[in-house]
């Protein structure tokens, strides 16, 4: 596994792309992203948001053959410059993904869905995604052993969100414990809690 630089933004795009493009189930991005003829640059900006936006305030992280890439958000205080551009980047989500109309809906789920992560600091992996070609061959679980290897030392509650039964399967091998089940946003969210990585 490897951490990208900004500079290398596209690689990560590309990956979370191929991996969410078509994808029927009922999820964040589907909700996020407008329905309508426009879906696949609509998609393709949100991942482009998704990976800029985790440069300030996480890390992107690739497996060796950039065949499946991880967004991790850490507890970080933002400078001036950093919230002037999450703010440009923000109205550019809303003007080319979300749409001016459908604001205030994502912003009411988004406040729902950080409603059950902890008021103290935390890990939250953002989202994880394999290119579609190579999915179902255990190169996302790869990746998230190699990181949990990589930040063995953190003390720091990880948490994350799912939608799907395999999923809450494998973050359970991984030692994370269920936090809370809900169906509040009109399909069925788990939230898993691994106390720390060491």
């Amino acid at each position: 596994m490897r951490k990208l630089q900004p500079s290398e933004q596209q690689i990560a795009t590309d990956i979370l792309l191929s991996a969410f493009t078509d994808i029927p189930l009922d999820n964040s991005i589907n909700f996020v992203v407008k329905q309508d003829a426009r879906k696949a640059s609509r998609l393709r900006f949100l991942m482009h948001y998704l990976v800029n936006t985790t440069f300030m305030k996480g890390e992107v992280i690739v497996n060796d053959n950039n065949t499946a890439c991880l967004l991790v958000l850490f507890p970080t205080l933002l400078t001036t410059k950093q919230r002037l551009r999450q703010f440009w980047w923000d109205l550019k989500l809303v003007n080319t993904t979300i749409g001016w109309d459908r604001v205030l809906k994502i912003l009411s789920r988004q406040n729902a869905l950080r409603k059950y992560h902890p008021k103290e600091p935390h890990i939250h992996p953002l989202i994880l995604g394999v290119v579609k070609a190579r999915q179902g061959k255990g190169i996302g679980i790869r990746l998230i052993r190699e990181v949990l290897q990589a930040y063995s030392d953190n003390k720091l509650p990880v948490v994350i969100e799912t939608t799907t039964n395999e999923n809450i399967r494998l973050y359970q091998k991984f030692g994370f414990r269920i936090l809370k089940q809900t169906e509040e946003l009109g399909y069925p969210l788990t939230y898993l809690q691994l106390e720390s990585l060491s």
